[in-house]
Order: structure tokens, then sequence, then C-alpha cells
């Protein structure tokens, strides 16, 4: 018994000195400087989409890996299987810290934290295995990114389902860098404030729509979040990504019948989006209501009549972007609409290289306590067991002398 409750003590004080050793290795950036959207000119990413054709598109969904320890069920073709009946032009796996090479875009989930603060990683040549696992400040948030990007300096970076517990915070976004999509459109969570926050700070960055499937055989997992993609050929999907060509939409329906009536009887529900002379003209062919969100604020939702629609854009003054919605609530976000000078251009604001020592040490301080305390702790238990071998050696030669 008493050994035991050793082995378990020695268990428990390694744990804790591989997390605090995780902790200790941070390193804090110092944030980005950055200023809100402005120019005299409009950035639309949708001009020209007749040239691309639309493509339907999931990239977020995990099957049976790791001998069962993480969640997932079924194996790559249970998946490709069900999304194909659902007219899916692409449907690919993004398993924990796993590059699967079933997949024709390289793409894997990063992250094992409690609080879900998790990435997708594009175009990924190797797996990152650091990993804050227990609550993370913002710091060690850039960290992280920071190592992802450059492990692998030509992969798309997604923060994956903000929202979920509150993985990633809104008031948080204008210090974080080194991402360059948001998975704002989750069968989980639709995150728009942090998407919302992220473009106020200036931070030109898109939107991914993901059912993040665990479990292809549950009907409510399967086609309730995707991403449509204007793009060339299939292989390009990745650029239209990059460039904001692209929308998310999410249906409120979870029976197996009611999404696969949806995606059988329709298709892409924006057919133009175009931004002249300060004013927006959207055509769309499904879609019964609109709203513009401009510089954070969400307007009124307006009856769309015969399937066109126009509003004028001169008091916007950083960005817009607009949802959809049609009268069974299915709901469609499209990318925003920014003000720019075309000599600057628009990027997502890459991580930053600049270390902030003065944090960094005070991020570092609490694990290194632990690990002290910790390291007094074996040196106790191992002085504590050493008097116990001695007692039990005494009493052993006692009863041999009687």
């Amino acid at each position: 018994m008493r050994a035991c409750l050793l082995a378990l003590k020695i268990l428990f004080g390694v744990v804790i000195l591989v997390v605090a050793s995780l902790y200790f290795r941070v390193v804090v950036y110092q944030p980005v400087e950055r200023a809100a959207f402005h120019g005299d000119y409009w950035h639309n990413p949708y001009e020209n989409l007749s040239e691309d054709k639309a493509y339907k598109a999931n990239f977020h969904s995990h099957t049976h890996q790791w001998m069962g320890i993480t969640s997932g069920h079924g194996d790559h073709s249970d998946m490709q299987k069900e999304y194909a009946q659902l007219g899916y032009h692409v449907a690919q796996t993004s398993e924990y810290n796993l590059l699967n090479g079933s997949n024709d875009i390289s793409v894997y989930e990063h992250g094992f934290g409690l609080n879900k603060v998790h990435q997708l990683v594009f175009n990924a040549q190797a797996v990152n295995w650091m990993e804050f696992p227990l609550y993370q400040w913002t710091g060690h948030k850039n960290d992280m990114l920071h190592r992802i990007k450059t492990d692998n300096p030509q992969s798309l970076v997604v923060l994956a389902h903000p929202k979920l517990r509150n993985g990633y915070l809104p008031d948080e976004m204008r210090e974080l860098s080194g991402y360059d999509l948001i998975e704002v459109v989750s069968r989980f969570r639709v995150s728009t404030e942090v998407w919302d926050s992220s473009l106020m700070s200036g931070n030109p960055v898109y939107l991914l729509g993901s059912d993040d499937c665990h479990n292809v055989f549950e009907e409510e997992e399967v086609g309730r979040a995707w991403t449509w993609i204007w793009s060339d050929s299939l292989a390009d999907l990745v650029s239209g990504l990059k460039k904001g060509r692209s929308m998310g939409i999410i249906l409120p329906y979870e029976t197996k019948s009611s999404i696969l009536q949806y995606h059988q009887t329709h298709g892409c529900p924006l057919d133009n989006l175009v931004v002249k002379d300060n004013q927006l003209i959207l055509t769309t062919s499904s879609m019964d209501s609109v709203r513009l969100v401009s510089d954070g604020k969400s307007g009124k939702w307006e009856a769309i009549h015969q399937g066109d629609w126009v509003t004028n854009l001169s008091g916007i003054h950083h960005y817009v972007r607009v949802e959809l919605k049609d009268k069974w609530d299915v709901k469609v976000y499209l990318n925003p609409i920014i003000r720019y000078n075309p000599q600057n251009g628009l990027a997502p604001i890459q991580a930053s290289s600049k270390i902030d020592y003065l944090k960094t040490v005070a991020y570092r301080l609490p694990p290194l306590l632990v690990i002290l305390i910790t390291i007094w702790y074996f040196l106790r238990l191992n002085k504590w067991n050493e008097i116990l071998i001695q007692q039990r050696y005494f009493l052993k030669r006692k009863r041999l002398v009687e």
C-alpha cells in the first residue's frame, strides 16, 4: 500500500514538473503596431466572381486516431462517403497533431489544451508538439502562433473555434498576430465578435466555415457548416482562402434528412458582389434578408427584393461585411470589404519577433517557482523514504536479535 502511494506521489510530481517546464519555455513578444483600416479605395475580395468556380469545402473534421485517445469515430473513407452524398467538392480531416497522408491539402489541428486554444495549420510540413496545456494568457497564445509559423513559414494558420470555451477573447485580438484566418463559422459557435475585434484593430483576416465533425455517424455533425471558395481549380483552394474569395454558411437543421434536402436543393447562394462608386451591389439566388456589419456595429435586417440589393458605403470608415439569411434561418457570412490605399496593400499581420524581456520574466517566474517547489518535494519525499527504510531495517535487526 505504501509503495502504491509513493508511486502515485512520484507520478503526480513528475506531471507537475513537466507542465511547469513547458510554461517556463514561454517567450512573450511585443504587440505589433497597427492602425484601423483607412484609405480612399475599397478592397473587394469578390471582384469578378464569374471568372472562377465556387467549390463547397470542409477542412475540419476528425476520425479515429491515436488508438481512440482523441475524439473521433470512423475512418477517412467513411468521412469521404458522408460528405460526397452532400455534394462537397472537398472534404478533409484535420487530425490532432497528425498529418494525414490521405488529404489532398495538408492540414492538421494543433493543440490539446484544456481551454481549447487550437489552430488549424494548412500546408504544414511538420507538426509542432509544443503546447501550454492548461490556461493560456495572451503571451502564451502569441508565443504558440510564433512557433507554428517558425516551423512552417509557408503555412496558413487558422484560429480554430475561438468562442469554444473562450479560447480566444475579443479583447486580446489587438495584441495577437501570426494567424491568417479565423474559423468564424463552426457547428459549435459563430465567432463574429472575435472576428470584428480583429478587423477593428486593423488586421485583414478572412473567415473559414467548418463542421468540426468528430463522428461521421452522428447525423447532426455532418453538413452543418462549411465554406464556399471561389477558385480557378481545386488545386488552388488555399489561395482562394488567402484572398478572401470565400464565405461561410451554417444551417439550423440537426436531422440528416433536412440537411440532405438542403444540400441537394441549394447551390452557392451568392451570385455577385460589386463595389462601384461607393455603392455595394449584391446579387443572391436564394437569400431573403441582408444586414451590414460596419466598424464593429451591426445594422438592421433588410429584405432583398428579386435577388438584388444595393447600399451606399460613403458613411463607413474602416470596413464593412455582409450577413445574409433566408426564411428558414440559414445564415451566410461574407468576408469584409476594406478601406485601403493600393500602395500599402493588405496582408494579415505577421507574428512579432521583438521579445518583451520584462514580461517574459514575469510569465516565467510562476512556473519556475512551481519547479523549485516540486524539486523540494521530491527531495523531502526521498528523505522520508530513507527514514522509513532505516526504520524497517532497524526493526528487522531488532527482531533477529530477539
